[in-house]
C-alpha cells in the first residue's frame, strides 16, 4: 500500500468533517426520538387513539456545533395542535438551543456583550449577535435566581453606582451576601430599589461599611468595618482641617486601639477577660473622642461616639462563642466583580440588563458550585424545567 504525502490535511479540516458528521447523528438522533414521541401519541400512522399527525414542516436549529435542519411533525387532539419533539427539548418557539443559550450567557459573566459574541464564534464557528446574547442573559437570570429574603446570619451589604442608560445618570446597585461556616450564598440584588425588600427583615449581624441607608434594615447586632471606621474619621478630620501629620497621628492611635482587641481576640482571649478588654477599648475610644472635641473636630468626635460599640461587635460576640469578621471585605471583593464587569468607561445599562447580569455575575462567585450545578441543569435538562432559587 503506498502512502501519498503530497495532500497537506490539516487538523481544522478534520475537524470540520467530524462536527459536520455529529450534526447529522444530531438531526439523526431528534428525529428517531420524534418517532417513539409520535409512537406515544398518536399510534400506528393508519390507527389515530386521540391524537392524529397533522402534517410536516422543516425547522433550522442552531447548537453549538452549527445550524441543524429537522424534519418536524405536528400534532392535534382536536383542540390544539403542538410539534411534541419542540416541547421535549424545551426549544418551542426558540432557534438556539439550550447549549447555546448556556454557554453565551456564562462567557457574557466574564467578557462584554460583543466579545462573548466574538469568542463563540472563534470556539465553535457559531455566530451569535451580541443583542441575542443578551435576551440569553436575561432569560437565564430569571431561571437562575429569586431570592427570597435575609434569612438568619450574618449579612454583609453595600452599595455602588453604575452608569445609566441616559447621560450622567447612575443605577444604585445594592447587594448584600449570607455568610456562615465560610459558606457565602446571594441574599439580595437592587438596581434603583433601595433596601425596601429587606426591610424589616430579621438577621442576627449586619456588617457594613456605615452606609445609613442600611439603618432600614433590622439586625440584632451591627458590626462597622473597622478599616471604613478608621477612613471615615480620617475624613471628617481632613473636613475639619486638621493637618496631614496630625491626622496620621491620630489615625495610628484608633488603629493600634481597635487592633488590640482584633488580635486578643484571635489570640484565644474569652469570657471575662475578653469582657474587660471590650470595657477598656471603648473608654479609650471615649478618651479619644474627648480629645478631638476640645480641638473643635466635632463630626469626627460625634462618628467615635455614635459608633463605638458597632466597631467592638464581634468581640462581644466572640464572648458568646460566635466569631463573625470585623471588616467587610467579602462584600467589597463581590463588589469589585460588579466592577470589573459593568463599570468599563463605554458601558451604559438599564435596569433590567444590569439585574440580569449582575444576577449571573454575582451567583456565579458567591455559590460556584451552584452555579455550575445550575448550568448543568440546563445544558441536559432544558429551559422550560428548570428552576433554581436562594435556599435559608
Amino acid at each position: 500500500m503506498r502512502i501519498d504525502f503530497t495532500s497537506n490535511i490539516g487538523i481544522s479540516a478534520l475537524l470540520e468533517s467530524a462536527t459536520e458528521r455529529s450534526r447529522e447523528a444530531l438531526r439523526e438522533a431528534v428525529e428517531r426520538r420524534q418517532d417513539l414521541l409520535l409512537e406515544q401519541l398518536c399510534g400506528p400512522m393508519r390507527k389515530p387513539r386521540g391524537c392524529r399527525r397533522a402534517g410536516t414542516y422543516r425547522k433550522t436549529i442552531i447548537t453549538s456545533m452549527g445550524e441543524v435542519r429537522l424534519r418536524l411533525v405536528k400534532v392535534t387532539d382536536g383542540r390544539r395542535t403542538w410539534t411534541p419533539i419542540l416541547e421535549e427539548l424545551g426549544i418551542k418557539g426558540r432557534r438556539y438551543s439550550m447549549d447555546v443559550v448556556a454557554r453565551c450567557a456564562d462567557l457574557a459573566t466574564r467578557l462584554s456583550y460583543h466579545d462573548a459574541s466574538e469568542q463563540f464564534r472563534r470556539v465553535t464557528g457559531v455566530y451569535v449577535p451580541k443583542g441575542t446574547i443578551h435576551s440569553f442573559v436575561q432569560r437565564v437570570a430569571g431561571m437562575l435566581m429569586e431570592a427570597r429574603g435575609a434569612g438568619k446570619g450574618t449579612i454583609f451589604a453595600d452599595s455602588t453606582e453604575v452608569r445609566a442608560i441616559r447621560r450622567r445618570e447612575m443605577n444604585r446597585v445594592d447587594v448584600a451576601v449570607a455568610w456562615s461556616d465560610g459558606k457565602k450564598s446571594l441574599v439580595h440584588i437592587g438596581v434603583n430599589e433601595g433596601w425596601r425588600k429587606l426591610e424589616g427583615s430579621e438577621m442576627s449581624v449586619l456588617v457594613s461599611d456605615g452606609d445609613r441607608e442600611l439603618n432600614r434594615i433590622g439586625a440584632e447586632r451591627r458590626q462597622l468595618c473597622i478599616l471604613h471606621a478608621l477612613r471615615l474619621v480620617t475624613y471628617e478630620l481632613w473636613k475639619g482641617g486638621m493637618g496631614r501629620r496630625e491626622r496620621l497621628e491620630t489615625e495610628q492611635k484608633m488603629k493600634g486601639i481597635l487592633f488590640k482587641l482584633v488580635n486578643a481576640v484571635k489570640g484565644g482571649l474569652e469570657g471575662e477577660e475578653l469582657r474587660g478588654m471590650i470595657r477598656r477599648t471603648i473608654e479609650e475610644l471615649e478618651r479619644l473622642a474627648k480629645t478631638l472635641f476640645f480641638k473643635g473636630y466635632r463630626n469626627a468626635t460625634s462618628f467615635i461616639r455614635r459608633n463605638a460599640r458597632m466597631m467592638v461587635a464581634f468581640a462581644e460576640m466572640a464572648v458568646e462563642g460566635m466569631r463573625i469578621p470585623y471588616t467587610s471585605n467579602l462584600i467589597e471583593r463581590l463588589m469589585g466583580e460588579v466592577s470589573k464587569r459593568c463599570k468599563n468607561r463605554w458601558m451604559h445599562w438599564s435596569e433590567k440588563g444590569l439585574r440580569s447580569i449582575l444576577t449571573l455575575v454575582l451567583v456565579r462567585y458567591t455559590e460556584p458550585v451552584r452555579y455550575e450545578e445550575f448550568m448543568e441543569r440546563l445544558l441536559r435538562g432544558g429551559g422550560n424545567r428548570v428552576v433554581f432559587t436562594a435556599q435559608f
